[in-house]
């Protein structure tokens, strides 16, 4: 009769990892969550939530039969960084990124949004270094497939208004604020395969990453692409004050003492103006799947 081996992976609300060989009741081997098959065994899973010591846990399970566990353990995770300025579009084709390679997505962007949305909403000063900083330490934030929960509250549209985007600049630039999150974003990405994208993956959260890619486009290309985006949503939103906006960000970011903006050595750019979404997705499968064969490949520029 063959052997029923039963992994499981669990994340509690604030995405510690946390796991109990107790918690099914079943027989099986466990593989702590570190272990680098789990970027094979969790495709297509299904969640479950149960609670202990009042605390809510997603807890993840699959099962398979005659299992070769020395190849399961054959490649360790991999992190994929995705850096580059405001608009160009690293969210969307980062998350498409990930649902093809199979891989979890950290969307560290919107990390630095709830936190600015918080901080709005006690109406503490953001010039604060030490107010906002508090605030943030209070921040349980969720990120899901398409929906972003900041103390359990559903904030996805929120978070991504005209306001915050705004309000966003010295929250992103606070040093310990920066560092809290890095910490958080190395957390999450412990010992699974992840996509993460923002300013300064590459270089400051996953300086070791197997595969980063800076991703890039014209000021009025990426100005145009969040105006329809903000349409779409339904955002009333104002094309100029979106690339002024956007402007004043890019040498924010490229400026800033504590992660700046910049492509890491070792990172290949791609200029993404007159390239489709799905010209832009298949571009980086094909970089990522390079990356997976032969990772000391050189960086070049698309």
């Amino acid at each position: 009769m063959d052997k029923t081996i039963v992994l499981f992976h669990c994340h509690s609300e604030r995405g510690v990892p946390w796991a109990s060989p107790m918690a099914l009741g079943y027989d099986f081997q466990l593989l702590s969550h570190q272990h680098p098959s789990f970027r094979c065994l969790f495709r297509n899973h299904r969640g479950i939530r149960f609670e202990r010591n009042a605390v809510f846990v997603k807890l993840t399970v699959r099962r398979i039969t005659s299992v070769d566990l020395s190849q399961l353990q054959s490649e360790t995770p991999m992190i994929v960084t995705i850096d580059g300025p405001a608009g160009a579009g690293k969210s969307s084709v980062a998350l498409k990124l990930a649902e093809n390679l199979g891989f979890f997505f950290l969307d560290t962007g919107a990390m630095y949004r709830c936190v600015t949305l918080a901080c709005m909403r006690a109406q503490v000063d953001l010039q604060d270094p030490a107010a906002t900083l508090e605030i943030a330490n209070c921040c349980q934030i969720d990120l899901a497939r398409g929906s972003v929960a900041l103390n359990r509250l559903d904030v996805t549209r929120e978070i991504r208004s005209p306001a915050v985007a705004k309000s966003i600049k010295t929250i992103a630039e606070n040093p310990e604020i920066r560092e809290l999150m890095v910490q958080q974003q190395r957390r999450i990405c412990t010992g699974q395969d992840c996509v993460t994208e923002g300013r300064d993956q590459g270089t400051v959260a996953f300086p070791n990453a197997e595969c980063k890619i800076f991703l890039t486009a014209t000021a009025e290309e990426r100005a145009r692409r969040r105006y329809q985006q903000l349409l779409d949503a339904g955002i009333d939103a104002d094309f100029d004050e979106i690339l002024i906006q956007q402007n004043q960000r890019d040498a924010n970011d490229s400026n800033r003492l504590a992660g700046p903006l910049v492509a890491a050595p070792d990172a290949i750019v791609v200029a993404t103006d007159g390239m489709s979404e799905q010209q832009v997705l298949d571009r980086l499968l094909e970089i990522v799947r390079s990356r997976r064969r032969d990772p000391s490949s050189q960086s070049v520029t698309k």
